[in-house]
């Protein structure tokens, strides 16, 4: 054989033919050329049948590409057509696919080996055109490729090509129905079936089950629910709290109401600042009466400002005597015992019990030699009132000089003078001339009297040392309000 020329484009072996009229279509050819390039249908005149074409450029690291005219063709036209097969590159060239089974296939009598999908919703798509071959969802949409929780991972199919869709026990099932390629979640028969309560069983209506509150435990009573929370309130929007059956059940723009009681307050609609305790206390309140306090009294209709404590009786839920501490009884019988409450709402301490307290005299602020005889004191106190009576008998007036005062008194005087005069009797005590009247009074911000006398035309003069002597007798009494 020839050796291959070191030019493109000329023969290995033999001569190219001399024209198209020397071109056979039927005979063969040993012939093998080199040019740089891949032949073309058009290299059809001047080219025997079994001719071999190496495509080799010059110079090229590259494998060669081998070519074999195989057919030629005359169209209409007289359009020539010529059929170069490829069967080298250099790289293995497939002659069959093998799949998971049933061995390999190689091409039909077209030189096809047909790729086909065997999955409902997806087609194997050819583009001749650029040689390639798309596997699609028939539908046109996205191909379901993973799924997704609220955790948002992705989960994909097992080998097996399934992704598990499970329920939770005695909560969710999962029933597959593989004829209508379905999957159903519904709720287990266990989780809402019914449930057990303190006094009776609730059982679901279409899955749902109704927490009443406000029904059964009070107009303010009611159930919020916000992500996985279930909120017991008892106030609402208003201020209102009514706790109890049926209590506060007409509430409709009143406020700050406090309710507590079976069917308290139940026709109340617009009252405000009322506290209301007891079964059907309020019971008369039926507009918008305010600012009451009731503790078991059903109230009285268009009041406000009022307190009932009690309902008074010797019935079922009615009272007819109270005890309260620091308090002596209060009972109905003809003779009754009155309780005073001052301004402030603050009851008496003692209840006009009687408590001592010892006297003393001063001039001066002093008591040099002073020997007494009998003396006593009593007060009684009602809120920050007290109630006094003292009495001193003197046996010696001693030696102090001064303006004279009665001190021990159980309370500091406060500040209203006005209010803090008191009675006075004596025996032997010089009064000045013309003096027809005796009093004494509170020196402001001390536990002492002060004691003076006066009358027509006369000049108030308070007394002092000179106005005593060795048996005087003072006895003093009044009030005062207590700092």
């Amino acid at each position: 054989m020839t050796r291959y020329s070191k030019y493109p484009n000329q023969n290995l072996q033999g001569v190219v033919p001399a024209g198209p009229q020397n071109v056979s279509q039927n005979i063969g050819s040993n012939r093998v050329f080199w040019c740089d390039r891949d032949p073309t249908t058009n290299d059809f005149d001047n080219w025997f049948i079994g001719s071999r074409w190496i495509s080799y450029a010059a110079g090229s690291t590259a494998d060669p590409t081998v070519w074999m005219l195989v057919r030629k063709t005359i169209g209409a036209g007289h359009t020539k057509t010529a059929l170069w097969i490829r069967f080298y590159t250099g790289a293995v060239v497939a002659e069959t696919l093998t799949g998971d089974s049933g061995g390999a296939v190689g091409p039909d009598g077209a030189d096809n080996i047909n790729l086909l999908s065997g999955i409902t919703g997806l087609t194997v798509d050819g583009n001749p055109g650029t040689n390639t071959l798309t596997l699609n969802s028939s539908g046109g949409g996205n191909l379901l490729q993973s799924l997704r929780g609220d955790g948002g991972t992705q989960v994909y199919p097992v080998a097996a090509g399934y992704i598990d869709l499970l329920g939770t026990a005695n909560q969710i099932v999962t029933t597959e129905d593989a004829g209508n390629n379905k999957i159903t979640w519904s709720l287990d028969g266990a989780v809402a079936n019914s449930y057990t309560t303190d006094n009776g069983t609730a059982t679901p209506v279409a899955n749902v089950l109704d927490f009443d509150a406000e029904t059964q435990a009070g107009g303010t009573v009611w159930f919020s629910g916000a992500t996985n929370v279930v909120s017991l309130n008892t106030t609402d929007a208003n201020g209102n709290t009514a706790i109890g059956l049926n209590s506060g059940a007409m509430l409709a723009g009143a406020a700050n109401n406090t309710i507590l009681g079976n069917d308290g307050a139940s026709n109340l609609v617009g009252g405000d600042e009322n506290v209301i305790i007891g079964e059907s206390a309020g019971s008369l309140y039926t507009t918008n009466e305010s600012s009451n306090i009731l503790i078991k009294n059903s109230g009285v209709t268009t009041e406000n400002n009022t307190i009932h404590i009690g309902t008074q009786g010797a019935g079922v839920g009615q009272q007819n005597t109270a005890y309260m501490a620091g308090i002596f009884q209060a009972a109905t019988a003809a003779t009754r015992e009155v309780v005073f409450i001052d301004s402030t709402c603050k009851l008496g301490s003692d209840s006009f019990s009687s408590l001592s307290w010892t006297p003393t005299l001063t001039f001066g602020g002093a008591s040099v030699g002073i020997i007494y005889g009998p003396r006593e004191g009593n007060y009684q106190t009602l809120g920050n009132l007290v109630f006094y009576s003292g009495s001193i008998v003197l046996t010696n007036k001693g030696t102090s000089v001064g303006l004279a005062r009665v001190g021990g008194l159980p309370f500091v005087a406060s500040g209203i003078l006005q209010s803090q005069m008191g009675t006075m009797a004596s025996s032997y005590v010089t009064y000045g001339a013309g003096c027809t009247y005796v009093w004494c009074y509170n020196e402001i911000g001390t536990t002492n009297l002060y004691m003076s006398s006066g009358g027509t035309g006369v000049v108030q003069t308070v007394l002092n040392n000179t106005s005593f002597a060795n048996n005087t007798q003072i006895t003093v009494s009044g009030f005062y309000f207590k700092a």
